[in-house]
C-alpha cells in the first residue's frame, strides 16, 4: 500500500500543517495520523510542562540569589563606613546633648535595620544544604538569649539538659532569633487587654509527639484573623519597616532540618511558636560510621560464633572470599564497603539483630554508630495521622528500632505482616524506608496513596504523569498509578529477612 502523499507540510512560522488530516476522505483521515500526531504532541507537551516549572523555579531562584549576593555586595561596604563615621563622630564630639546623642542612636538603629535587611534577603534566597554538627540545644539556645536584647520580662524554662541535636548552627540560630525579635516587637504593641498584665516573653524547650520543640511565646495583641493565612507569604508584612521575611525564611530552615513551624494565636492574649524538630535526631552521635567501623563489626561476628570470616561469609551463602581483607580495598586503593544485602544474609545466619551488629562496631554504646528509626505495622501505614503531607513520620503511636546512621533524618521503619509480599517479604520481616533517597527504575518503593493505600512495589517506570509498579508477589497484578493519585513514594534501603 502506497503512503498518503504530503501528510505535512512546513507552513509559516515553522509550524506543521496537515494537508488532509481530518478532512473527510482524505488520506489523513483515512489512516487518523494527524489525530495520533496531535494527541501524541499533547502528551508530550503535558509530560513536560511540570519539568519545565521546575526549571523555571530553579532559575528563578537562582536569579533572587544572585540578586541578594549583588546588593550584598554594594551596600555592605558603604554601611560599614557610615557606622565607623557615626562612632568617630560620636567619640569626637563628646555632647551630652540628648538631642544630639539621640540623633547618633537614630543613625546606628537604621544602618543596623539595612544590615538585618542584606541577612534576610540572603537567608532566604541561599540555596545551599544545611550543615547539622551535634551541640547540646539548651546550652546553644542560653547562649543565643544571652546575646539579644532581653524584653521588659523574660522567662526561660529549658527542659532538655544534655540533649544533644545535629543542626546547622547559623541557619538554625537565625531561625530562632526572627521568632524572638517577632516576639519582641509584638510586646511593643501591647501586652494583651488585661491592665494588670505584665509583658512577658516565654521561651521553653522539651520532648513532645515524638519531637523536639522550641516554644518562643509572647502575651502580646496576638495576630489578627486576616492577617494569620499570610504570614508566611515572602515580602508581606503589617508593620512600617522590614522585609516581610522573618517567619518565611524561619520556615524555610526549619524544613531543611526535616522539622517545620507551628503558630497559635489568639488576638488580644499573645501568640505561641513553635519550632520543632523530629525526635530521632537527637539520636544520631557524634561519630560516623566509617569503613573501619563496619569491617570490624563483620570480623567480631565471625569471631562470636567460633569462625573466621571465610566461615562467616560460607555459612551465610556467600563466596567464602567475600570478607577477605584483600577485598575491602578496591586495585585503585578506593575503600570498598560489604553490601547490605551480604551483612542481610549475615544476620539471617547467624541470628544475630542488627542492633548486636551494630555495636561491634566500636568500644562505644551502640547509640553513637545508631540512630532509633520510628517503626509502625506495614497494614498501620494507611491510616490518618503516622504521616505528613510529605510522607514524613509524624504523630504518636511509632514504635523505635536501632539501625546504623543514616544521612536522611526522616527514615522509618515497617513491619510487615501476612503473605502477600512473598517469597520477597514474610510475615515479621522489616523495611526500612528513605524519604530523601534517591528513586530509579529498579528500585524497591513503598507508595501511599491519596485514599490511604499502602504498596510495596518495584518501580518500572515513572514519568511526569504515569508511575507504573511491578508487584513483588506475582500473583497479585501490577498497578499503574497517576501521579495525582500519589500521596508519596519512598525507597526501600534495608530489608531484615
Amino acid at each position: 500500500m502506497q503512503a498518503p502523499s504530503s501528510d505535512y507540510s512546513p507552513v509559516e512560522g515553522g509550524e506543521l500543517a496537515t494537508s488532509g488530516a481530518g478532512q473527510p476522505g482524505s488520506a489523513g483521515d483515512c489512516f487518523g495520523f494527524g489525530d495520533r500526531l496531535t494527541r501524541h504532541v499533547e502528551a508530550l507537551i503535558a509530560e513536560l510542562r511540570p519539568d519545565h516549572q521546575v526549571v523555571v523555579q530553579a532559575a528563578r531562584q537562582a536569579l533572587y540569589q544572585q540578586l541578594s549576593n549583588k546588593l550584598s555586595h554594594e551596600l555592605h561596604n558603604p554601611l560599614c563606613t557610615l557606622r565607623v563615621s557615626n562612632y568617630v563622630l560620636r567619640r569626637a564630639i563628646r555632647s551630652s546633648d540628648p538631642r544630639l546623642l539621640a540623633t547618633f542612636d537614630r543613625i546606628e538603629r537604621s544602618i543596623l535595620r539595612c544590615h538585618r535587611v542584606m541577612e534576610e534577603l540572603f537567608y532566604f534566597t541561599r540555596l545551599a544544604a544545611i550543615d547539622p554538627q551535634p551541640v547540646v540545644l539548651d546550652v546553644w539556645l542560653a547562649r543565643i538569649v544571652a546575646e539579644q536584647a532581653p524584653p521588659p520580662a523574660m522567662s526561660v524554662r529549658l527542659g532538655l539538659p544534655g540533649t544533644s541535636v545535629p543542626i546547622d548552627k547559623d541557619r538554625l540560630r537565625r531561625a530562632v532569633v526572627n521568632v524572638f525579635e517577632n516576639a519582641y516587637e509584638a510586646l511593643g504593641e501591647g501586652a494583651g487587654d488585661s491592665p494588670v498584665c505584665e509583658q512577658l516573653v516565654v521561651l521553653c524547650t522539651g520532648e513532645s509527639h515524638h519531637r523536639i520543640e522550641i516554644v518562643i511565646e509572647d502575651n502580646g495583641p496576638g495576630i489578627p484573623a486576616d492577617v494569620l493565612p499570610r504570614i508566611f507569604e515572602p515580602l508581606y508584612s503589617t508593620r512600617g519597616f522590614g522585609m516581610g521575611l522573618g517567619l518565611p525564611v524561619a520556615r524555610q530552615i526549619m524544613e531543611l532540618h526535616g522539622g517545620g513551624i507551628e503558630i497559635e494565636t489568639e488576638e488580644g492574649c499573645g501568640t505561641r511558636v513553635c519550632l520543632w524538630l523530629p525526635y530521632w535526631a537527637t539520636r544520631l552521635g557524634k561519630t560516623r560510621l566509617n569503613h573501619a567501623d563496619v569491617w570490624r563489626a563483620i570480623d567480631k561476628m565471625a569471631a562470636k560464633h567460633g569462625m573466621s570470616t571465610s566461615g562467616l561469609a560460607r555459612r551465610s551463602g556467600l563466596d567464602p572470599t567475600t570478607f577477605n581483607k584483600s577485598k575491602r580495598i578496591t586495585k585503585e586503593g578506593k575503600q570498598r564497603w560489604p553490601s547490605t544485602e551480604s551483612v542481610s544474609k549475615v544476620l539471617n545466619a547467624t541470628g544475630d539483630s542488627l542492633a548486636e551488629f551494630v555495636a561491634q562496631m566500636g568500644q562505644d554504646n551502640a547509640s553513637v554508630l545508631a540512630q532509633r528509626v520510628p517503626m509502625i505495622g506495614y497494614a498501620q501505614a494507611g491510616a490518618n495521622g503516622y504521616f505528613d503531607a510529605a510522607g514524613y513520620p509524624a504523630g504518636s503511636g511509632w514504635d523505635e528500632v536501632l539501625f546504623p546512621q543514616i544521612a536522611d533524618l526522616h527514615t522509618f521503619a515497617l513491619e510487615i505482616s501476612g503473605s502477600s509480599m512473598e517469597p520477597v517479604y514474610r510475615d515479621g520481616d522489616t523495611i526500612v524506608v528513605s524519604p530523601a533517597a534517591g528513586v530509579r527504575r529498579g528500585d524497591r518503593v513503598v507508595v501511599r496513596t491519596r485514599d490511604g493505600e499502602v504498596m510495596a512495589k518495584e518501580l518500572v517506570r515513572q514519568s511526569a504523569r504515569k508511575v507504573e509498579l511491578a508487584s513483588l508477589n506475582r500473583n497479585h497484578p501490577d498497578r499503574s498509578l497517576n501521579v495525582e493519585e500519589i500521596d508519596w513514594i519512598a525507597r526501600i534501603v534495608w530489608a531484615s529477612q
